[in-house]
C-alpha cells in the first residue's frame, strides 16, 4: 500500500473531495462531523460515501489516513503529483 503524503495527514479531508481506500474503492467526503468539538467522547469523524453504490460510512478522523489516500495520488502517483 502506498503511503499518504505527510502533507495530508494532519488536515481534514475537504468536503466533496475523493479518496481511495487500499482495496481500490473510491469515496466522496460528505461532511466532517464534530470538527469543532474538543470532548473525547465526540471525536472528529469523516462521513463518506462510496461513489459506486452510494453506501455511506463514518470513520474517526484519527483513523482516516491508515487506509485512505487522496484519489489523485492513487491515479497519478506521487511523482506526477509533485511535478517530477
Amino acid at each position: 500500500m502506498q503511503e499518504t503524503p505527510k502533507d495530508f495527514v494532519d488536515e481534514y479531508p475537504a468536503e466533496g473531495s475523493y479518496w481511495s481506500h487500499y482495496n481500490g474503492n473510491i469515496y466522496r467526503i460528505v461532511v466532517i462531523a464534530n470538527r469543532e468539538d474538543t470532548r473525547e467522547k465526540y471525536p472528529a469523524t469523516v462521513v463518506y460515501a462510496n461513489i459506486d453504490n452510494g453506501n455511506t460510512y463514518a470513520r474517526r478522523f484519527s483513523d482516516w489516513h491508515r487506509s485512505m489516500k487522496p484519489w489523485a495520488y492513487s491515479i497519478l502517483g506521487d511523482e506526477q503529483q509533485n511535478g517530477n
